[in-house]
């Protein structure tokens, strides 16, 4: 399992300076999220952009930064470990964690103000988007640590043969949040869990 692997971002590219009277050529970029989505197609341009002949603006300056995020406490945290997976055979396409469609699992139960890592590790030639009902999490490299900068997430992309890691602090929510892939097809067809958070 690779925490490492990550594919450059599905993005708009920008080429060029941003001199008064520019032009800019905003392009798409093709992302392969797995068994040949992009098919080989080029960069495209989707449009041009030409910045007034002006002198430049001078910004505002930034706020000051409201609050802190702290790192995560993940010494004693409890492991959780997720496989994204799918059923081979004739049919329908079912997807599952952990080799069980959803529609057959049992619920993972957890406690208010407890902590956890999360290791998701994907088995197919596909990106999944996992996102997690309910609470933010911090996304975590390859070293255990968390990524910087840190950032409150609900979603994180787990990449073809890679695997993505977060911790998360339980706070005062309990009751039952759903998990699952963010490509709503996946999910239907299997590829999401259960939380259950108790006092």
């Amino acid at each position: 399992m690779d925490l490492q692997r990550r594919a450059p971002r599905p993005a708009a590219a920008c080429h060029g300076g941003g001199a008064p009277g520019a032009t800019l050529s905003v392009r798409w970029v093709p992302y392969d999220r797995g068994y040949g989505t992009t098919f080989g197609r080029p960069e495209v341009e989707a449009f041009r952009l030409r910045l007034a002949d002006e002198p430049l603006a001078e910004d505002d300056p930034l706020p000051a930064i409201a609050r802190g995020i702290e790192a995560l406490d993940t010494a004693a945290a409890r492991r959780v470990d997720l496989q994204l997976t799918r059923e081979e055979g004739p049919g329908d396409l079912v997807m599952g964690i952990n080799g069980v469609p959803s529609w057959e699992a049992e619920p993972l139960v957890a406690a208010v103000g407890e902590t956890a890592v999360w290791t998701i590790e994907n088995t197919m030639e596909f990106d999944h988007p996992f996102h997690l009902h309910g609470f933010f999490f911090q996304v975590l490299g390859a070293d255990g640590q968390p990524v910087r900068p840190l950032a409150w997430k609900d979603t994180v992309n787990v990449p073809v043969d890679g695997a993505a890691r977060f911790a998360v602090r339980y706070d005062n929510r309990p009751g039952m949040w759903m998990f699952h892939c963010h490509i709503l097809d996946h999910a239907d067809a299997g590829m999401m869990g259960m939380l259950q958070v108790v006092r």
